[in-house]
C-alpha cells in the first residue's frame, strides 16, 4: 500500500539520519614541487640558486629563518654528505659544515683522502630552523619541515648524480629515509636506498666531538 511504502522509506531515511556521520581522514601533506627550470646543468644550478632563498613552500612554513645556507663542493661528485639542517656557523657564514663540527668533518674527510672539493656537502633543510630569541642555540628541524625540503634536495641528487650518499645523523637519515623514527643504530646496520643510490648513515660530526672515544 502507498501508506506502508512512505513509512518503509521514512524509517530508511530516519534510520540513515540518526546514523553515525562518518569521520574523514585528514588529507595527507601534499608535498611541494620544486621545479627550478633550466635547459643545462649550469643553468638549473643558476636558477636553484636564485629561486630557493623566496620559495614559498618553505617560507610560508614561518619557522625557519631568513638566510639560506647553500650547498658547497663538486656539482659531480661521487659522494653527498647530508645533514639535517645549519647551525650558527653555518647560517653566518652561508656555507654548510662549519665552526668546529665542519673542521671535524674536514677531519674525517682527509683521513678518507679527501677534500671539500672532491665531495658534495649539503643540508636537507636550507634555513636554520627558528626559536624565540634566538642566538647560538639552533633545534631539529620539524619532521613537516623535512619533508617540505626533500623536494629541493632530490633535486641537487638529480644534477650530481653521485654512487653515495651518506647521511650525518638520525635527524638527517629519518629526513631522507622516510623510515619513521628508528634510532640511529638502526639506521647504521644496513646500506639504504635512496632512489636507486645505496645510503649509508653515521654520526654527525658534532657528535663526535663530544664523543670522545669514538
Amino acid at each position: 500500500a502507498p501508506e506502508a511504502a512512505v513509512e518503509s522509506v521514512g524509517a530508511s531515511l530516519g534510520a540513515e539520519l540518526d546514523a553515525p556521520v562518518p569521520v574523514e581522514e585528514q588529507p595527507m601533506e601534499e608535498i611541494p614541487f620544486f621545479r627550478p627550470g633550466g635547459s643545462n646543468a649550469e643553468e638549473a644550478w643558476e636558477n636553484m640558486q636564485r629561486l630557493l632563498p623566496t620559495w614559498a613552500p618553505l617560507r610560508q612554513l614561518g619557522t625557519l629563518r631568513e638566510k639560506v645556507v647553500l650547498p658547497q663542493g663538486n656539482r659531480q661528485a661521487d659522494i653527498v654528505f647530508v645533514s639535517d639542517a645549519p647551525g650558527y656557523h653555518d647560517e653566518k657564514a652561508g656555507l654548510p659544515f662549519q665552526g668546529e663540527a665542519g673542521g671535524k668533518l674536514d677531519g674525517m674527510l682527509k683521513a678518507m683522502g679527501l677534500t671539500r672539493e672532491q665531495v658534495y656537502l649539503t643540508h636537507l633543510v636550507k634555513f636554520r630552523p627558528a626559536q624565540p630569541r634566538q642566538t647560538l642555540n639552533t633545534r631539529p628541524p620539524s619532521d613537516k619541515e623535512l619533508l617540505f625540503s626533500r623536494p629541493v634536495v632530490d633535486f641537487e641528487l638529480r644534477l650530481v648524480q653521485p654512487r653515495v650518499i651518506v647521511a650525518l645523523g638520525v635527524i638527517a637519515a629519518r629526513g631522507l629515509l622516510q623510515q619513521g623514527n628508528l634510532p640511529l643504530a638502526a639506521y647504521q646496520e644496513r646500506v639504504w636506498d635512496y632512489n636507486g643510490i645505496p645510503v649509508i648513515v653515521t654520526h654527525h660530526p658534532s657528535y663526535l666531538l663530544r664523543t670522545s672515544d669514538l
